[in-house]
Protein backbone atom coordinates (compact mmCIF):
# COMPACT_ATOMS: atom_id res chain seq x y z
CA UNK A 1 0.00 0.00 0.00
CA UNK A 2 2.11 2.82 1.31
CA UNK A 3 5.41 0.84 0.46
CA UNK A 4 6.72 -2.21 -1.10
CA UNK A 5 7.19 -3.74 2.55
CA UNK A 6 2.63 -3.04 3.04
CA UNK A 7 0.39 -5.57 2.20
CA UNK A 8 -3.08 -4.40 1.48
CA UNK A 9 -5.84 -4.73 4.92
CA UNK A 10 -9.73 -4.95 3.88
CA UNK A 11 -10.90 -1.92 6.47
CA UNK A 12 -14.17 -1.67 8.29
CA UNK A 13 -15.03 1.08 10.74
CA UNK A 14 -14.20 -0.31 14.04
CA UNK A 15 -13.32 -3.24 13.01
CA UNK A 16 -11.97 -6.17 14.73
CA UNK A 17 -9.58 -9.20 13.36
CA UNK A 18 -12.45 -11.51 13.42
CA UNK A 19 -13.42 -12.68 9.57
CA UNK A 20 -9.96 -10.99 7.94
CA UNK A 21 -11.09 -7.33 8.57
CA UNK A 22 -9.25 -4.90 10.39
CA UNK A 23 -9.47 -1.72 12.20
CA UNK A 24 -8.77 1.63 11.33
CA UNK A 25 -5.97 1.53 13.86
CA UNK A 26 -4.48 -1.29 11.82
CA UNK A 27 -3.47 1.19 8.71
CA UNK A 28 -2.52 3.97 11.02
CA UNK A 29 0.21 1.17 12.66
CA UNK A 30 0.73 -0.12 9.16
CA UNK A 31 1.69 3.58 8.09
CA UNK A 32 4.05 4.23 10.89
CA UNK A 33 5.35 1.16 10.72
CA UNK A 34 6.99 1.81 6.94
CA UNK A 35 9.08 4.53 8.25
CA UNK A 36 7.90 6.89 5.75
CA UNK A 37 5.40 8.41 8.58
CA UNK A 38 6.76 9.27 12.12
CA UNK A 39 2.88 9.17 13.48
CA UNK A 40 -0.29 8.75 11.70
CA UNK A 41 -4.25 9.61 11.65
CA UNK A 42 -7.06 8.72 9.87
CA UNK A 43 -9.86 11.67 10.42
CA UNK A 44 -13.20 11.56 9.55
CA UNK A 45 -14.51 14.57 7.16
CA UNK A 46 -16.32 15.56 10.26
CA UNK A 47 -13.35 15.74 12.04
CA UNK A 48 -13.54 13.00 14.18
CA UNK A 49 -10.59 11.15 14.88
CA UNK A 50 -11.22 7.21 13.61
CA UNK A 51 -7.60 6.09 14.27
CA UNK A 52 -3.84 7.40 15.37
CA UNK A 53 -0.61 6.56 16.31
CA UNK A 54 -0.17 7.25 20.09
CA UNK A 55 2.35 9.94 20.07
CA UNK A 56 0.14 11.90 17.97
CA UNK A 57 -1.66 14.47 19.75
CA UNK A 58 -4.36 16.46 17.78
CA UNK A 59 -7.29 18.77 19.46
CA UNK A 60 -10.60 18.64 18.32
CA UNK A 61 -10.18 22.14 16.46
CA UNK A 62 -7.14 21.13 14.89
CA UNK A 63 -9.25 18.02 13.17
CA UNK A 64 -11.85 19.82 11.79
CA UNK A 65 -9.87 22.39 10.51
CA UNK A 66 -8.01 19.89 8.67
CA UNK A 67 -10.84 18.72 7.42
CA UNK A 68 -12.48 21.64 6.31
CA UNK A 69 -9.57 23.11 4.40
CA UNK A 70 -10.37 20.36 1.51
CA UNK A 71 -13.27 22.09 1.24
CA UNK A 72 -11.64 25.52 0.56
CA UNK A 73 -7.90 24.63 0.18
CA UNK A 74 -6.44 28.51 -0.73
CA UNK A 75 -6.97 29.05 3.03
CA UNK A 76 -4.17 26.57 3.87
CA UNK A 77 -1.98 29.05 1.77
CA UNK A 78 -3.28 32.27 3.79
CA UNK A 79 -3.01 30.60 7.08
CA UNK A 80 -1.49 27.46 7.21
CA UNK A 81 -2.95 25.12 9.45
CA UNK A 82 -1.67 23.31 12.97
CA UNK A 83 -0.70 19.47 13.47
CA UNK A 84 -0.38 18.46 17.07
CA UNK A 85 -0.23 21.82 18.39
CA UNK A 86 2.76 22.82 15.17
CA UNK A 87 1.83 25.37 12.91
CA UNK A 88 2.73 24.10 9.11
CA UNK A 89 2.99 26.29 6.34
CA UNK A 90 1.24 25.06 3.00
CA UNK A 91 3.31 23.74 0.84
CA UNK A 92 0.47 21.94 -1.54
CA UNK A 93 -3.33 22.38 -1.07
CA UNK A 94 -5.53 21.19 -3.89
CA UNK A 95 -8.40 19.60 -2.59
CA UNK A 96 -6.89 16.20 -2.68
CA UNK A 97 -3.44 16.78 -1.08
CA UNK A 98 -2.68 19.39 2.00
CA UNK A 99 0.85 18.72 2.10
CA UNK A 100 2.61 21.09 5.44
CA UNK A 101 6.25 21.53 6.74
CA UNK A 102 7.54 23.53 9.73
CA UNK A 103 11.31 23.52 9.31
CA UNK A 104 13.27 19.83 8.99
CA UNK A 105 9.42 17.91 9.69
CA UNK A 106 6.04 18.53 7.94
CA UNK A 107 2.86 16.10 7.26
CA UNK A 108 1.11 14.59 4.14
CA UNK A 109 -2.86 14.74 4.39
CA UNK A 110 -4.89 13.55 1.73
CA UNK A 111 -8.72 13.53 1.41
CA UNK A 112 -10.84 10.20 0.34
CA UNK A 113 -14.42 10.06 0.30
CA UNK A 114 -14.98 9.90 3.81
CA UNK A 115 -11.54 10.77 5.71
CA UNK A 116 -8.72 12.29 5.38
CA UNK A 117 -5.39 10.30 6.05
CA UNK A 118 -2.53 11.80 7.87
CA UNK A 119 1.03 11.37 8.11
CA UNK A 120 3.50 13.35 9.57
CA UNK A 121 7.41 12.91 9.38
CA UNK A 122 10.36 13.88 11.30
CA UNK A 123 14.10 15.29 9.53
CA UNK A 124 14.93 11.52 8.94
CA UNK A 125 12.47 10.80 6.52
CA UNK A 126 12.42 12.85 2.58
CA UNK A 127 9.15 14.61 2.35
CA UNK A 128 8.29 12.77 -1.10
CA UNK A 129 8.44 9.20 0.73
CA UNK A 130 6.20 10.33 3.52
CA UNK A 131 3.81 11.90 0.51
CA UNK A 132 3.88 8.37 -1.18
CA UNK A 133 2.48 6.60 1.85
CA UNK A 134 -0.04 8.86 2.37
CA UNK A 135 -1.43 9.49 -1.53
CA UNK A 136 -1.15 5.23 -1.87
CA UNK A 137 -2.96 4.65 1.44
CA UNK A 138 -5.69 7.11 0.86
CA UNK A 139 -5.67 5.75 -3.02
CA UNK A 140 -6.38 2.31 -1.53
CA UNK A 141 -9.06 3.42 0.91
CA UNK A 142 -11.05 5.05 -2.02
CA UNK A 143 -10.71 2.06 -3.89
CA UNK A 144 -12.22 -0.20 -1.01
CA UNK A 145 -15.27 2.77 -0.98
CA UNK A 146 -14.02 5.19 1.96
Amino acid sequence: LCCSQCRPLRCTPGGGQEGGEMSWQSFVVQMKNSGACAEAAIIGLDGTVWAKSHGLELSSNETSQLAQLFANPEMAFTHGFRISDCQMVAIRSDGRSLYGKTGQRGCSAVKTGRAVVLGTYAEDVQPGQNATCVENMADYLIEQGY
